[in-house]
């Protein structure tokens, strides 16, 4: 049964000296990227030509693949290659370093369909070819390699016969052009709009990454300073929050309402309350810095965290809530009125406007507001009108549309 088969690399260096597979984007290498794409394009096998095979980049790697039952090969040379390529195969080879958006190859190179035999191409006056041009190698007077083809196993085969110090990557192009593979232009679009980046240098992986953050996270409405502030701390800090961060903020969210209860509960209830606006802000930036993991990337480490945390947050507001209101011989009442005020909010958030809804949802922002009026000894009459500002937009909302029917 024929493969599909990966060729990357891990031997270029970029101008700060490290290796381009190890470049950091969206706090993620390089590689891992590449891997993303292969995997995108349902490669069982993937080859990874590096002068390190037991380096930490190309370990964690080669565990991720394993892991879901596929093989990662690491080769210090191109002679083991034609070991694990037959002729039906088919060969996905992409650039040392070259960084291609998730969606750029799926009409050409999709998952559901076979690989189509290709070499992609750019002209010789692009920006990559003229600054690249060991990279982007020339293939006729007016074209350079793109740094993308899909060549068929055949070509590995005349491998055998080329000294070990070659370069296979450049080979396997002259050899796919000789077979006279389909020939393409990159399109346009993906070159002028940094989807088709060169991990060369910062300013590449900086442009590339503002570009990521654009396409998957979203600007929020004002009406909710909160998780406008959340988003605009993880878009800035995008390397910090994409491994462990959502995790280590939902932990942080948790925690900073435990206590915010337990100041609540002997007296201290504006400064709990604060405390319970911190961790609800805590709790958005988890849900900012999920969601953009989740957009970049459908095979980067996920979790179930944005599943739960916009309800357990409202729960835990409500119950923070309960305990600042809680008056002896009152019981029902100090229980109501917050669970009232946070479910007419919940509802109230849940359909409308985009900024009304971005209000509504502001859980930080709310517990900001009931901080400061517990302060001056006003929580329960805070949180009477806080109601009945949520129960009047719901009431709004219903009549206007009795009228549009």
């Amino acid at each position: 049964m024929a493969l599909r088969i990966a060729l990357l690399s891990a031997t270029e260096r970029a101008s700060n000296g490290a290796l381009r597979a190890e470049q950091k984007l969206a706090g993620r290498s390089v590689l891992e990227w590449q891997v993303d794409l292969a995997l995108r394009l349902q490669c069982e096998r993937i080859i990874c030509l590096c002068t390190a095979p037991a380096s930490e980049l190309i370990i964690a790697q080669q565990r991720r693949v394993e892991g879901k039952g596929l093989s990662f090969h690491a080769l210090r040379n191109h002679l083991q290659l034609t070991n694990l390529v037959r002729a039906d195969d088919a060969i996905f080879v992409q650039l040392d370093g070259l960084i291609v958006d998730q969606d750029a190859l799926d009409d050409d190179c999709g998952a559901d369909a076979a690989l189509q035999n290709c070499i992609f191409e750019i002209s010789s006056d692009h920006p990559l070819s003229a600054a690249y041009p060991a990279d982007f190698q020339r293939i006729d007077k007016d074209k350079h390699w793109g740094g993308v083809a899909v060549l068929p196993g055949e070509c590995a085969a005349a491998l055998k016969e080329m000294p070990e110090d070659a370069d296979a990557v450049s080979l396997l192009l002259r050899i796919g052009l000789q077979a006279r593979v389909v020939r393409e232009d990159v399109p346009i679009t993906l070159l002028e709009n940094n989807q088709w980046v060169l991990a060369s240098d910062a300013e590449s992986l900086n442009l590339r990454g503002k570009a990521l953050m654009e396409a998957n996270l979203s600007q929020p409405s004002w009406a909710g300073p909160g998780a406008v502030i959340a988003a605009a701390i993880v878009r800035q800090t995008a390397d910090r929050w994409l491994g462990a961060g959502s995790e280590i903020a939902a932990a942080a969210a948790v925690a900073g309402f435990l206590v915010a209860a337990i100041l609540a509960g002997i007296g201290f209830a504006p400064a709990g309350i604060a405390l319970a606006s911190v961790g609800a802000f805590a709790a958005s930036l988890a849900d900012s810095s999920g969601r953009l993991r989740r957009g970049i990337s459908l095979h980067a480490a996920q979790s179930a965290l944005s599943n739960w945390i916009a309800p357990v947050t409202t729960m835990l507001s409500c119950a923070v809530l309960m305990i600042a209101n809680w008056e002896a011989g009152a019981m029902l009442v100090s229980l109501s009125i917050p669970l009232l005020a946070i479910g007419l909010s919940y509802l109230a958030g849940s359909t409308g406007s985009k900024p009304s809804q971005a209000f509504w949802r502001d859980n930080a922002l709310h517990l900001a507001i009931f901080a400061g009026a517990a302060f001056f000894g006003l929580l329960q009459n805070a949180l009477l009108v806080f109601s009945l500002g949520a129960l009047l937009q719901l009431l709004l909302r219903v009549r206007n549309k009795k009228a549009i029917m």
